[in-house]
């Protein structure tokens, strides 16, 4: 299947046009071709996600070798939180409202000094760069517009009702009345103020002599395309150097202020790293981080990008040369465990997975009240139906207890049971496979592969069958459109997501989880 991977840092891309990797803002997307293999769980393979095949061919024949070369930082993995302990007795900070091309609150008056208009558009450029991505030109030749524009005296206010390839722009009074976070960003347990007012007195005890300014601004966005997708999160902004080089960002859900990430961009890298171990420390509630743990943090691989894990704490780390700048993103992430390291394993019988009488807690589960063995009835009848005869059904099961460690020393046990019904055969092309939990039946995932693109209604009647809700005719219709111009579509719907690829007439794959 084809998926959308970010130019900027070689990772898969599930938002349309934004990498929650690096931040960046896509506007055309580079398109790879993979298969997943659900029954191997990764195994046999190479340091890429995508397989030894995909490892050599697109990494190590461009000298960029993997995540980090194999070592301890690439595969640190994290667990499920329970609790976060938020900081304590932190002081109270007054954050002003700074003007960006994605928001509508309205900037105080600024004095008539040009200099002034001058620091004041570079925020916005720096709150646009936030959430758009430093490489695009177009942005580049706004910031030209911008600056010419103050030059002449002229109203620099962009319009705040721009469409971006499906992206309906919103302003604060639009989600008046939401009471429930937004569905873009995984949420930490831990307050946008809290983390900002930490940051800013991070910097007044360590870095007293920086510049410092500080804004506070609003952006958001809905899908134009059904599928439900919105964002709505204040971002706390503070800018180090004057300009937009340094700085420190805290993006927080606009609702519940629940934090989304924290960007640190900074030259001085013992300041980035005591930075980051207070945040997991004094933020976070995480014991015992070192500086042994940093280190591993800041192996940084050929491509100057690292990688870990703490808890459900996921940081990505790119060096910047051309700026001498780290840039480190903190994410939150409630499966981490597929880029971490594994410890030890023991297979788990089908009987030990009876009496333990505890769910998989490695995947996310459907919500619906279609389980497995149901869901395989269905499946029948509809092969039944549409004369796909000769597909015998086999039931695989593989369950496993596996052990991991990440940062600081820390370590979870993740229970991995994975029951399969298959259908398949060796006189045909096509495929089914339905994923369940092994002790409740629960679904993990569905996937068709090697259908035909005729097929594609008759499998959206299934599939929405199978989800419990949704018009097949309305599936179709949304799925047709993208994956007739792109040869794929990647779609978000009630908490789930479905993506349809091929390469040609005969080769369909589609493939349905729940949102993580």
């Amino acid at each position: 299947m084809k998926v959308r991977m970010c130019p900027y840092c070689d990772h898969e891309m599930t938002k349309r046009h934004h990498c929650d990797v690096c931040n960046s803002f896509v506007w055309k997307a580079e398109m790879m071709d993979i298969h997943f293999n659900s029954q191997s769980r990764g195994r046999n393979e190479a340091d890429c996600a995508y397989g030894a095949a995909h490892d050599q061919a697109h990494h190590a024949a461009a000298g960029s070798g993997t995540k980090s070369g194999g070592s301890k930082a690439a595969n640190m993995p994290g667990s499920l939180r329970e609790t976060a302990k938020r900081p304590q007795n932190m002081p109270e900070y007054s954050w002003k409202a700074a003007k960006s091309p994605l928001e509508s609150d309205k900037r105080p008056q600024e004095t008539a000094d040009k200099r002034k208009a001058l620091s004041a558009a570079l925020v916005i450029i720096a709150a646009a760069v936030i959430f758009l991505g430093p490489q695009i030109s177009k942005i580049a030749d706004w910031v030209m517009d911008s600056i010419a524009s103050i030059g002449a005296g002229e109203d620099t206010t962009v319009s705040e009702t721009a469409d971006l390839s499906g992206y309906k722009m919103l302003a604060p009074e639009d989600i008046a009345g939401i009471n429930a976070p937004c569905t873009s960003y995984s949420h930490m347990e831990l307050s946008g103020t809290d983390i900002a007012s930490m940051c800013l007195a991070f910097l007044d005890a360590y870095a007293p002599d920086s510049t410092l300014e500080q804004s506070k601004y609003f952006q958001g966005y809905s899908m134009e395309d059904g599928s439900g997708e919105i964002l709505y999160e204040n971002v706390y902004f503070m800018e180090l150097d004057g300009g937009v080089t340094e700085y420190i960002a805290v993006s927080a859900d606009a609702v519940t202020d629940s934090v989304h990430f924290v960007t640190i961009q900074m030259k001085d890298k013992a300041l980035v790293r005591a930075l980051i171990k207070n945040f997991l420390t004094d933020s976070a509630g995480i014991k015992e981080v070192t500086d042994a743990d940093m280190d591993l943090l800041f192996e940084l691989d050929d491509q100057n990008y690292g990688h870990g894990f703490c808890e459900n704490y996921e940081m990505n780390i790119i060096y910047r040369p051309l700026d001498k700048v780290y840039s480190v993103s903190i994410y939150h992430n409630a499966y981490p465990q597929e880029s971490c390291i594994l410890l030890r394993e023991q297979e788990i019988s089908s009987e030990q997975v009876a009496s333990e009488a505890v769910e998989c807690t490695a995947v996310p589960h459907f919500t619906s009240d279609i389980y497995g063995a149901q869901a395989a009835e269905l499946i029948n009848h509809w092969l039944d139906t549409n004369n796909y005869h000769g597909l015998a059904m086999e039931e695989l099961h593989e369950n496993r207890a596996a052990v991991y460690q990440q940062l600081a020393d820390l370590e979870y046990e993740v229970l991995d049971y994975d029951h399969e019904y298959y259908w398949g055969s060796n006189e045909t092309p096509y495929s089914i496979h339905l994923n369940t939990d092994s002790y409740s039946d629960r679904i993990h995932a569905l996937r068709f592969v090697s259908f035909t693109k005729d097929d594609i209604s008759n499998l959206m009647a299934l599939v929405t069958q199978i989800l419990g809700f949704g018009d097949a005719a309305d599936f179709t219709e949304r799925c047709m459109e993208e994956y007739e111009s792109e040869g794929y579509c990647f779609w978000r719907v009630n908490g789930y997501k479905l993506y349809i690829s091929g390469d040609d007439e005969d080769d369909l794959y589609i493939y349905v989880t729940p949102m993580t």
